[in-house]
């Protein structure tokens, strides 16, 4: 095979940490479609794709320096240290691998697909007018002209004290709104909303989670770490996982498929598409205001626009340690663009999903 052709999604370091073997070189796995546990599957193959990132090589060479940096990270974190600039690269690695998958691409092989159904304009889907490779580039783009809208958002280091592992996946970076989700109860939210949260494994022992310090409170010690000793919260972070849409599911220790294989196939039904579109006409006679067209409603009318949204799966279980403070600080008018974390926010809102 020539060079650099299998380009991993999940760097193959990330997944090294997940496996039982000393040589690092099988992995136990989940497989959801057929809801099968498979023994020390060859980890060479998993994550990756032929040319996933172009056949120029040169996105593909731009994130091999980038994985090099967070196997780096890891070995630090693994040696105790936790100082601000390590969190804050560590965040940021996270929120990347969000943006780089599969999944990802299939998020915004969606999102395109609603938006020319929407407008009449794929009248043949055997013309979809974008390659994978397009699509992956987007969402890279994406996260490029987003990392302004988790700045503020603290990282904390989850250690795992519990008897049961942390599992990872093709898709191992999650976002998620507890507070949105409870307070209104829509599945819909931005990268600006207050309560959004960013969570990714580790290793079997370590994770790290992104939360607006805002709206939670988590009990933690001076060095960002919280001791996660509850069986059930490491099943709700497991369960984030799997929720996430993920292919397949990457776990330590074999004894485990069982219970794993119950709790991905509570979590499948749950599963979100990723993004809705809906296309927006003018209400009469409230000027600036818009409603949803409705399904068979022809509209002749010259001024519509289209609004697509991140659609995020209902989690089954939630943390202990993921205490909504009694007085959350957010800001808020009334308007689409709901809880935010700042009030600038509230005029313009974020580039992406």
């Amino acid at each position: 095979m020539p060079a650099l052709k299998n380009q991993h999604f999940v760097p193959k370091v990330h997944l090294r940490a997940f496996a039982p073997d000393d040589g690092k070189k099988m992995v136990n796995m989940l497989h959801a479609a057929s809801m099968r546990a498979i023994k020390g599957a060859s980890l060479s193959g998993q994550c990756a794709k032929h040319y996933f990132y172009g056949k120029d090589l040169v996105l593909e060479k731009q994130i091999g320096t980038i994985e090099g940096q967070y196997a780096e990270l890891v070995r630090e974190l693994e040696a105790g240290q936790r100082t601000e600039p390590l969190l804050e690269t560590l965040k940021t690695l996270a929120f990347f691998q969000h943006f780089r998958t599969d999944a990802a691409r299939t998020r915004f092989l969606i999102m395109q697909r609603q938006l020319f159904e929407a407008t009449g304009e794929l009248a043949d889907v055997g013309k979809f007018p974008f390659s994978d490779e397009d699509l992956i580039q987007t969402a890279l783009a994406l996260f490029f002209t987003s990392l302004d809208y988790i700045g503020d958002l603290k990282t904390c280091v989850l250690l795992n004290h519990s008897r049961q592992d942390f599992v990872t996946s093709d898709d191992p970076a999650v976002l998620f709104n507890k507070f949105i989700l409870q307070k209104t109860g829509a599945a819909n939210f931005g990268l600006m909303s207050s309560g959004i949260c960013l969570y990714m494994p580790i290793t079997p022992r370590m994770a790290v989670l992104c939360y607006d310090a805002n709206v939670y409170r988590i009990s933690q010690n001076e060095k960002s770490e919280v001791i996660v000793r509850k069986r059930p919260d490491v099943i709700a972070l497991n369960s984030l996982v799997m929720l996430n849409n993920a292919n397949c599911v990457y776990f330590r220790n074999w004894d485990e498929r069982d219970n794993l294989l119950a709790h991905l196939r509570e979590a499948l039904p749950l599963r979100s598409p990723g993004t809705r579109t809906h296309r927006l006409v003018p209400v009469d006679g409230k000027e600036g205001a818009f409603r949803p067209l409705k399904a068979g409603e022809e509209y002749k009318g010259t001024v519509e626009m289209l609004h697509s949204e991140a659609v995020y799966p209902r989690p089954i279980h939630w943390m202990s340690f993921l205490d909504r403070r009694l007085r959350p600080l957010t800001y808020f008018e009334n308007t689409a663009a709901g809880h935010v974390r700042k009030e600038a926010w509230l005029r313009s809102g974020p580039h992406g999903l």
